[in-house]
């Protein structure tokens, strides 16, 4: 069986618009988001493909190594390609699924520390503050936002 993550976030609809900024500050500038296109994206059931930028760890160096092709815009930063959005809506929320089914973004995602960082950024605005993971074994593991005190 071929590895693949899903990552997965329920938020209020009128989450959406925070959502999408703090995600778009860790995109490649010719990553189309904005709460618009994930809202076209539910209607229509498809996907977006989405390329991360973030600090270099020991994940995402590896990653990079390994594919050299995909750069990041910005310098001393590391693009994680590879990645496809898609979104549901519900009466009163919002679901967004990023997802890979390559093995060395999977390896990317489950091992990056600047990757969890993200998701955990992006629970906050997710009711309630976690992210699932879904692996290609159909495991589910949550990781709940901190609380802020």
């Amino acid at each position: 069986m071929a590895d693949s993550l899903a990552i997965s976030i329920t938020l209020p609809v009128e989450h959406l618009a925070q959502f999408v900024t703090e995600l778009q500050a860790h995109l490649e500038p010719e990553t189309p988001c904005s709460a618009d296109t994930l809202l076209t994206v539910a209607a229509s059931r498809d996907e977006l493909a989405l390329s991360l930028r973030l600090p270099p760890d020991a994940a995402l160096s590896a990653f990079a190594q390994e594919h050299p092709d995909i750069e990041s815009s910005s310098p001393g930063q590391v693009a994680l390609g590879y990645l496809f959005a898609t979104a549901r809506t519900a009466a009163d929320s919002f679901e967004v699924t990023l997802y890979a089914t390559s093995k060395s973004v999977v390896a990317a995602l489950k091992g990056s520390e600047q990757v969890l960082k993200l998701l955990l950024r992006l629970a906050k605005h997710g009711r309630p503050q976690e992210v699932r993971l879904l692996d290609e074994w159909n495991e589910v593991t949550t990781l709940r936002a901190p609380s802020e005190a």
